[in-house]
C-alpha cells in the first residue's frame, strides 16, 4: 500500500463523472468500502491445509484485499487510498513459532508505518494532539495460554493505542 499523492497533484475534478457529480461522498465512501474490504483469498492453492493447527472454519487461507479501484483515477486514490489499512483485519499470533501460517512470519516487524499511522489520522483531521483514535474495523488474535498470561496481548493492544488506533471488533481465540 502506498501513501496518498503528493498536494502539488491536483486531481482532476471529475466534473463529467456521475460518481461525483451526483452521489454524495457519503454514498461513495459505502462504494469505495465495499470495493476495498479485505476477503479470504478464494483460490484453492492459497488455502492453507486442513491438518494444521492454524487452519479453523472461519480462517482457512490469508487475507486478500483488491486494491485495483486506487488506480483507476487520482480522485478516487485520494478519497480512498487509506481504506484498505483500515479495513483489513488485523491479525496476530501469539505463541510458538511453528503455530502460525508460514506467511505470518516470525521476524521482529513492525506493526505500521509511523508515515502511514500520520498520513491516516491527517486524512481523518485526528491530530497527534486531539487524543481521538482512528478506528481499524478489525483484529484477530490466535494466542495460547501462556502468551496470554505473560502480558503479550496487552502489548500489542497498547502499540496500537499508543499510535492513535483503537478497533471497532477484537477476536480473541485461545490455543493449548
Amino acid at each position: 500500500m502506498s501513501l496518498p499523492p503528493s498536494p502539488l497533484q491536483a486531481p482532476n475534478p471529475q466534473l463529467s463523472s456521475p460518481l461525483f457529480t451526483l452521489l454524495p461522498p457519503e454514498l461513495r465512501h459505502l462504494i469505495f468500502t465495499f470495493a476495498l474490504s479485505s476477503f479470504p483469498d478464494p483460490l484453492p492453492t492459497s488455502h492453507f491445509p486442513p491438518s494444521t493447527c492454524y487452519t479453523r472454519p472461519s480462517y482457512f487461507s490469508p487475507e486478500k484485499t483488491d486494491v485495483r479501484l486506487l488506480r483507476t483515477c487520482r480522485a478516487v486514490y485520494i478519497e480512498a487510498w487509506h481504506l484498505p489499512f483500515l479495513l483489513r483485519e488485523q491479525i496476530h499470533w501469539l505463541g510458538s513459532s511453528g503455530r502460525a501460517p508460514v506467511e505470518y512470519g516470525w521476524r521482529r516487524r513492525r506493526l505500521f508505518d509511523p508515515g502511514m499511522v500520520v498520513s491516516v489520522r491527517e486524512q481523518f483531521g485526528r491530530g497527534a494532539g486531539k487524543g481521538e483514535a482512528v478506528e481499524i474495523e478489525r483484529m484477530r488474535v490466535f494466542a495460547q495460554m501462556w502468551a496470554l498470561e505473560g502480558g503479550r496481548l496487552g502489548r500489542l493492544l497498547a502499540d496500537f493505542l499508543r499510535a492513535g488506533f483503537g478497533f471497532k471488533r477484537v477476536t480473541l481465540t485461545v490455543r493449548q
